[in-house]
């Protein structure tokens, strides 16, 4: 036999995990291509933050609009705020 209070709480998880997999797929069509943005930009550019960002007393909130000055090193770019 089934247990309703299981049940009523998979159900739950299930449908919170729908909503996060919708929310993904809607902003999944606002990320630029990889091989877009490991290329060495030419110009600065206006980018927009994907997560939070913190590091020595500078700091980046999520979808934050920053201009790309230099992405030639892989793991820290240079950014004016």
């Amino acid at each position: 036999m089934i247990n309703p209070s299981l049940l009523q709480e998979t159900t739950r998880q299930f449908l919170e995990l729908e909503s996060a997999a919708e929310r993904l797929w809607q902003t999944s069509g606002d990320v630029i291509p990889l091989r877009v943005r490991k290329g060495p930009i030419e110009e600065p550019v206006k980018v927009r933050a994907l997560a939070d960002y913190s590091l020595k007393g500078i700091s980046v909130r999520k979808n934050e609009e920053v201009t790309l000055l230099d992405n030639s090193q892989t793991t820290k770019w240079k950014v004016i705020l």
